[in-house]
């Protein structure tokens, strides 16, 4: 299980979040690690660009699976009606399989779309940084799926 800095990290997904509150999408950030938190920055990122486009993102970062802070993601549900899950683990088997199952048990009657889950390549995790940027969602994949969720 990985855990990430809750300093700089935590500030910004709260000062962005209290930008947008109120608002109907969802974005939902799920594992990171500690020394390389500019993935759940990509989340935020993507996010601004979908608010340039008129489409408002909350973004949710639970931290672990274990305990999950179900709580807070489905309080996010209820709110925007719609989830797109973004982790850079494996698709198959993932973290975002085991949220929106979550989600998918807990809001159900919440949701006006399913569940979307956009994750890694179901390959082992190259180490090479290029290779790895190949192989996990970037921004542009994060904003492009947002839009296929929102049916835009």
């Amino acid at each position: 299980m990985a855990f990430l800095s809750r300093f700089k990290l935590d500030e910004d997904i709260r000062r962005y979040n209290d930008e947008i509150a109120g608002k109907r999408s969802l974005l939902e950030s799920s594992m990171a690690f500690e020394e390389d938190f500019n993935k759940v920055k990509a989340k935020i990122a993507a996010a601004k660009e979908l608010e340039k486009e008129g489409i408002s993102a909350e973004v949710v970062d639970p931290r672990t699976l274990l305990p999950l802070d179900i709580d807070t993601i489905a309080t996010s549900v209820r709110k925007t009606h719609r989830v797109l899950t973004v982790s850079e683990d494996c698709k198959t088997g993932g973290a975002g399989a085991e949220i929106a199952m979550q989600i998918i048990e807990r809001c159900f009657d919440d949701l006006d779309a399913p569940p979307v889950r956009l994750a890694g390549a179901d390959v082992p995790m190259p180490k090479a940084p290029n290779l790895e940027a190949m192989a996990i969602p970037s921004t542009e994949d994060i904003v492009r799926e947002a839009k296929a969720v929102l049916g835009k």
